[in-house]
């Protein structure tokens, strides 16, 4: 069991000694709400409004809803329905407005806010947390960074409940207190939920400031087994994110910027060096003092080769120099690929080298993952690489069986002996390689259908049980562990591992960034679902984006059919909202006062088309990292995701969703017909855009559906030129067209 139970061993903060009291209160009013599922009452004390609940069967839990640490001078009720209730509250701090709904009563979907209209300019310190359940809670996981302000907690013998606080709404306070919501909605038992941030600068007088908009909603007691549990939140997330404030998204020429991309590699020098008369793409622009790295190629290189596919071009100078670097960095004495050039010293004396820079050790995840890309790159026929993968696993299977299956952080190559072992202490080590493990061992078994690799991906596969809302390690690696595991269910039929492939799912949503930052220098770009990197980064990164994406599109290629619609909303939102955001980590698309000019990394430069490898949050310049060479492939994955070509067919389409099944029937560029089988499910909507290259586009009709019902474009004074549909998701689309 890796969730946390928290007890009162260690006492309990000022702000929950008394309340049992409130449970206890025979001063609780009750709410008639039609709320089938438990009893909802409400209590005012001297100093707050507490909401309270009741499970059919088993405990309460309270809501504070509003806090005054001076008390109330008045509460009144302004709004009573079957649906909502509102109060207005005089108190020492101003004026509090309170609002609590039930949104679904059905889903168990509850909504409350609270605002305060100041009396004079005003510092907030030191606020009690809102969630206070009676009896023990096992969370299974709260927010990390500036992650989605989230807590998911069991309460034993009753059900379970996914609180979410709306960071969006918040942001008028972030931006007058000077704070930002990092690590705010979390705590002890019995106090949990969201803190707000003590105000760094006043607040100003007469102003309203919304200080809590939350939601929550509250699951029964099952006979559901574990593994069912990631379900659960998966659909209690898109519940909450269905009523979640989101930007509106731009159209991003991400053809163009793939063309300027490679511009920017092929031509600057500050991108890559020559050894020994070979290229290799440097990890950061203009950073030198570190020898080349295998992922560094690889990033760059499977992208790239698809992006030729897609373009259906021959193969680039660059492919080529990449695909003959890969060899270079086998390890002939070890008989595997390491991630340092052998023979290339570091700039800088040996005892300055960090842990991951040693060549000596290497980090768990970093061998399995360029030893992914290396069959990845056998797959499209490259001889040398096919060559290196086989003539890895040997070493792969020996380090699995030596550590059990279980990896740690860092250990030594020559014999396997562990320099780190836990993330942290008492967290263990990089839970997600062993689905890493199984994603090596399946590609073997395409390659040669021997049954010794399938039962190396099984037992691999039992490492994973059990680990909840703690496997997550690295965000991409964790959803290549869930492609992984769905492929291990197609093949196997066992629906263990299709059920912990949800559970890598969950795990990634968990660390998107559900809000948008309006405040400092986020008020230039957007950061909404955005994708922590690892567990507890306060950044996301172009790099760990563009690759999750990649590899949520093949998962979801791989379950559409047999996942619920939440899991494919959820999934092909995030790459609608990539598709927009994306651009935000190129230098040139942001002002100059936003990144960071001297990173900890080589050298920044706007004129470049790479991306940076951090866009932070507002009170904070982006880029701090360095500007990301081996991140520079956001663009080909993106180009190759949601553009789509046909021979004959006079125009390109762009879809925000994914694309499940593309065809066209066409005698000539002047009429035909294309049809396209568009991802995500009915809960979501995205933009389908025809472009012509030749910038007139001929007659179009669109029809969606099993009834053909036609959609007319949402640009009717521009259609001439490129023609935008708004669609649902999870639909089939056909287009017919004519001159």
């Amino acid at each position: 069991m890796t969730s946390t139970t928290v007890s009162t061993t260690s006492g309990v903060s000022q702000w929950a000694a008394g309340i049992q009291a409130v449970f206890e209160s025979e001063n609780q009013q009750v709410l008639a709400f039609p709320y089938s599922k438990g009893k909802w009452t409400y209590l005012v004390d001297t100093n707050s409004l507490w909401i309270i609940y009741a499970y059919p069967e088993g405990p309460q839990f309270a809501i504070r809803a509003c806090f005054d640490p001076q008390g109330f001078e008045s509460c009144q009720i302004t709004e009573y329905t079957t649906e909502r209730i509102c109060f207005t509250i005089q108190g020492s701090l101003g004026l509090f407005q309170v609002s609590f709904a039930i949104i679904d009563p059905e889903k168990g979907l509850v909504r409350y806010t609270n605002q305060l209209k100041t009396r004079q300019k005003l510092f907030l310190s030191a606020l009690p947390r809102d969630l206070y359940p009676q009896s023990e809670v096992d969370v299974k996981i709260a927010q990390k960074g500036p992650a989605v302000g989230l807590l998911y907690f069991d309460l034993p013998g009753a059900g379970s409940a996914l609180y979410i606080q709306n960071f969006t709404s918040l942001n008028p306070y972030f931006e007058s207190s000077h704070t930002e919501p990092t690590n705010c909605v979390g705590g002890e038992w019995p106090e949990l939920g969201f803190a707000l941030p003590p105000s760094q600068t006043p607040l100003k007088a007469d102003q309203t400031y919304l200080l809590s908009d939350a939601f929550l909603v509250i699951n029964q007691a099952s006979e559901a087994t574990q593994l069912a549990k990631p379900l659960e939140f998966i659909e209690s997330l898109a519940l909450i994110y269905d009523q979640l404030p989101k930007p509106p998204t731009s159209y991003v020429d991400w053809p163009g910027r793939a063309q300027r991309t490679l511009i920017s590699l092929n031509r600057s020098k500050a991108c890559k060096q020559i050894i020994n008369q070979q290229v290799y793409l440097n990890a950061y622009v203009d950073s030198y003092e570190k020898p080349p790295e295998s992922m560094v190629q690889l990033a760059i290189l499977i992208p790239l080769l698809e992006y030729e596919q897609w373009k259906q071009t021959t193969s680039y100078a660059l492919s080529q120099d990449l695909m003959r670097s890969i060899p270079t960095f086998f390890k002939k004495e070890l008989k595997v690929l390491t991630r340092w050039l052998p023979g290339v010293k570091f700039k800088k004396p040996d005892e300055e080298l960090s842990e991951e820079e040693k060549p000596e050790i290497i980090d768990s995840w970093y061998l399995l993952h360029i030893l992914i890309n290396t069959g990845r790159l056998a797959s499209f026929g490259h001889e040398a690489a096919h060559s290196i993968f086989f003539e890895s696993l040997s070493y792969l299977i020996k380090a699995a069986h030596h550590f059990n299956y279980e990896w740690p952080v860092f250990y030594y190559m020559k014999d396997f002996s562990v320099m780190k072992a836990e993330t942290e202490p008492g967290a263990g080590g990089e839970h997600d390689v062993p689905g890493l493990y199984i994603h090596v061992m399946l590609q073997a078994y395409e390659f040669t259908k021997e049954e010794i690799y399938l039962e190396e991906a099984e037992k691999s596969a039992q490492r994973l049980l059990n680990l909840e809302f703690s496997l997550l390690y690295q965000s991409n690696n964790t959803i290549m562990s869930g492609v992984a595991l769905a492929r291990l269910w197609k093949i196997t039929n066992n629906r263990t591992y299709l059920e912990l492939s949800y559970l890598c799912v969950a795990n990634i949503l968990a660390k998107m960034w559900l809000w948008e930052c309006d405040f400092g220098y986020g008020k230039d770009y957007s950061i909404f679902m955005g994708l922590s990197p690892l567990r507890d980064a306060e950044y996301i990164s172009a790099y760990e984006e563009a690759e999750s994406l990649a590899a949520l599109t093949a998962y979801v290629k791989e379950v559409h059919q047999v996942a619920p619609r939440e899991l494919n909303y959820l999934l092909a939102e995030y790459g609608k909202y990539l598709l927009h955001r994306g651009q935000f980590f190129y230098p040139d698309q942001t002002p100059p006062a936003l990144i960071c000019m001297q990173p900890k990394e080589g050298t920044t430069m706007r004129n470049l088309s790479i991306p940076i490898e951090d866009l932070r949050s507002g009170w904070q310049q982006s880029g701090q990292v360095g500007q990301e060479v081996y991140g520079a492939a956001m663009a080909f994955v993106l180009t190759s995701y949601a553009y789509h070509s046909f021979p004959k067919v006079p125009f390109q389409i762009f879809v925000e969703y994914p694309v499940f099944r593309a065809d066209f029937l066409s005698e000539s560029s002047k009429e035909g017909k294309v049809t396209l089988v568009i991802g995500g499910s009915d809960l979501g909507t995205c933009k389908l855009r025809l472009l012509s290259p030749k910038g007139i586009l001929p007659y179009t009709q669109c029809l969606v559906g099993e009834d053909k019902n036609e959609v007319t474009p949402c640009n009717e004074d521009h259609a001439h030129t490129f023609r935008e549909y708004e669609l649902r998701g999870g639909t089939e689309v056909t287009l017919t067209y004519w001159s």
